[in-house]
């Protein structure tokens, strides 16, 4: 019998806590992070008509530039039972924009707090979250930050990073090749290369792990050096980042939702915690040998 964990996964959970709303209002939440991106955004709408209900909105938005997807959201009310609480998810044509609701019961003139659990999926075969030790990717990469027996550096417009020979060739078949026959201490010079850019792409040498710039052109420019030494996962990662929402499919989303939403006349008190990060519990595949 043998086994392969098929996907892992995350579950961020999220607070957010308001009181003194009027009766007919709507409230959104600023864009939250996840891995640096600005990607979840909550809202909260009072439904007018006979039955008065209440619609609650999850909106992810670009979380494909991490190299995650959502897969479901539940959501926490009034001692509800944690995973009872699924939202839905809204049919739309845009693959990097997902709209989760659900109608609840809440009681506007009282303080109210809801936890969400924002289940994420990575969506990449090699860049997937698993348990290990978190100080373990800080730790290396401030050895190469402090210069902790490093034997190579790299000149990038006047700017030096230092780094580990072995390390970038575990990393690395091109940079394995260009550093093989250096003596310890040499010193490459990169050229045509923001340096804020190299630094990204040696910090990933060591963490793994990737974090997406507000600036395309950055992004862009990390891309490049990821095809250049072969690395990818790195290009997988850029290639997603530089993908943006069209403006025009935006602008309809926007437009369908719009009747949905109202100013509220009042600024409620609202408070969105920062999340607590969970593991999946992993999907197995079993194959059976005779």
């Amino acid at each position: 019998m043998d086994g392969e964990c098929h996907e892992s996964g995350r579950v961020l959970v999220y607070q957010w806590k308001f009181k003194d709303l009027t009766e007919r209002c709507s409230v959104m939440t600023e864009m939250t992070e996840f891995l640096g991106l600005k990607a979840f955004r909550f809202a909260l709408k009072r439904v007018g008509g006979q039955d008065q209900k209440t619609r609650l909105y999850f909106i992810s938005t670009n979380l494909h530039k991490t190299g995650y997807k959502v897969t479901k959201v539940s959501v926490k009310i009034k001692g509800k039972p944690y995973l009872d609480g699924h939202m839905k998810l809204r049919d739309n044509e845009l693959n990097h924009l997902q709209l989760f609701e659900k109608e609840i019961d809440c009681e506007w003139q009282k303080q109210e707090s809801f936890t969400f659990g924002v289940h994420v999926i990575e969506t990449l075969d090699n860049y997937r979250y698993q348990l290990s030790d978190v100080l373990f990717t800080d730790q290396l990469w401030l050895a190469a930050k402090n210069k902790l027996w490093t034997d190579i550096e790299f000149s990038v417009q006047n700017h030096i990073y230092s780094a580990h020979r072995a390390i970038l060739a575990a990393r690395s078949p091109t940079l394995f090749a260009s550093i093989n026959s250096l003596i310890v201490g040499s010193r490459i010079k990169i050229e045509h290369t923001d340096p804020l850019v190299f630094e990204m792409f040696l910090r990933f040498l060591y963490t793994g792990v990737f974090l997406v710039n507000n600036q395309r052109s950055i992004n862009e420019e990390v891309l490049k050096l990821a095809e250049r030494y072969k690395l990818s996962t790195l290009k997988s990662l850029c290639q997603l980042a530089v993908q943006d929402i069209d403006a025009n499919q935006l602008t309809s989303f926007a437009v369908a939702m719009k009747p949905d939403f109202e100013i509220c006349p009042k600024k409620p008190q609202l408070k969105l915690d920062k999340p607590k990060v969970f593991e999946f519990v992993p999907s197995f595949y079993l194959f059976i040998y005779l």
